[in-house]
């Protein structure tokens, strides 16, 4: 407990992290509350724990290295600063609680990500501007407005929250809807739909404010 309350000490002084050669893990809170925190380069680490980043305040951007296989519960959560994240192109879920509290200018799908785990809250879902989906994705893919689908665009998975763009039009290839796929895109005030749309749950627009479909 001595050398946790020394290390807890150091905290506000961590400006920068470089994991070295031989360390594969990041255990659970280990950089927690290092507010000052501004890059971290993870040379080859394969997993990361729960809330390993929680409330660094002063980080913009993480790029997980290919290496990284799993991820835990929270990592990024109260991250206020961040504003793009990429995947890395072996990472295969994440769960959406991730990035409470995060509002994201970008996230960047790659190509191994197959699933994301998700609770959607009016705190835990993925607060983003735009989904950028590595092209050899065999799950997901995204169009020129950030949206994400699945890999054929039938189906359209995640409205990006912090997209500014009032009207919504369905692309002509696209005749679903996934539930919750609009919750909390609430600058979306109109959906124009096409004769090709096969329909939506109660739960699709939740927390939106759309008042023309």
């Amino acid at each position: 407990s001595n050398s946790a309350n020394v290390w807890s000490s150091w905290k506000p002084h961590i400006k920068s992290i470089v994991i070295k050669e031989g360390i594969t893990e990041i255990d659970l809170s280990a950089f927690s509350y290092c507010t000052n925190l501004k890059s971290v380069d993870f040379g080859k680490i394969s997993a990361i724990g729960d809330y390993a980043f929680l409330h660094c305040t002063s980080l913009t951007s993480i790029k997980l290295p290919d290496t990284v296989k799993s991820i835990g519960f929270g990592v990024f959560q109260g991250c206020t600063s961040l504003k793009d994240f990429s995947t890395g192109n072996s990472l295969k879920e994440i769960t959406t609680d991730m990035f409470n509290y995060c509002t994201l200018e970008s996230f960047h799908v790659g190509r191994s990500l197959k699933n994301f785990d998700s609770v959607y809250t009016d705190t835990t879902y993925i607060r983003t501007k735009k989904f950028i989906v590595e092209p050899l994705n065999l799950h997901f893919s995204s169009d020129e407005n950030g949206l994400l689908y699945n890999k054929k665009k039938t189906s359209l998975l995640r409205y990006p929250t912090e997209n500014t763009t009032e009207v919504f039009v369905l692309p002509d290839e696209t005749t679903r809807i996934d539930d919750l796929a609009l919750s909390y895109c609430s600058n979306i005030k109109t959906i124009v739909l096409h004769e090709r749309f096969e329909g939506w749950s109660y739960e699709l627009y939740n927390g939106c404010h759309i008042s023309d479909i």
